[in-house]
């Protein structure tokens, strides 16, 4: 079982089948694409119940998923089914994660975004997820 969080996210994306690597905050040098980085720790709120106890928190973490614009030949290489089958694949997903083990309840998407970097023949979808999970 994973440690941490992010650790719980790469193991679950790497079994999925979808032929990705998954790196935490940044990739290794000269990694070839397709990959994808998880950032996490971006913000947490707390969801406090009656008696002012925090049991549940929201964090929010990013998910970026890199791959080849175009080839040498100008050829399109992006995949045109991995961004979708990457919010396929985590939205509502249930992890377990740590020592003592906490409970991920659902990885809910607020938003994903495409930047293309012609120069660096880069495209990028950047994702953007809260994670409901226990504190």
């Amino acid at each position: 079982m994973a440690l941490t969080l992010y650790g719980a996210v790469k193991a679950y994306l790497e079994a999925q089948g979808l032929g990705i690597s998954v790196f935490r905050d940044l990739p290794p040098p000269a990694k070839s694409r397709p990959y994808v980085v998880v950032t996490g720790d971006i913000a947490m709120r707390p969801s406090v119940l009656e008696d002012g106890t925090a049991y549940d928190v929201m964090e929010e973490i990013q998910v970026d998923l890199y791959e080849t614009w175009r080839g040498q030949n100008e050829q399109p290489s992006e995949s045109p089914t991995l961004a979708d089958s990457i919010t396929v694949k985590l939205i509502g997903t249930q992890l377990s994660y740590g020592s003592p083990q906490k409970q991920v309840y659902a990885l809910l998407q607020r938003a994903r975004r495409r930047e293309v970097d012609s120069v660096l023949r880069v495209v990028r979808h950047v994702y953007q997820f809260d994670v409901v999970r226990q504190l």
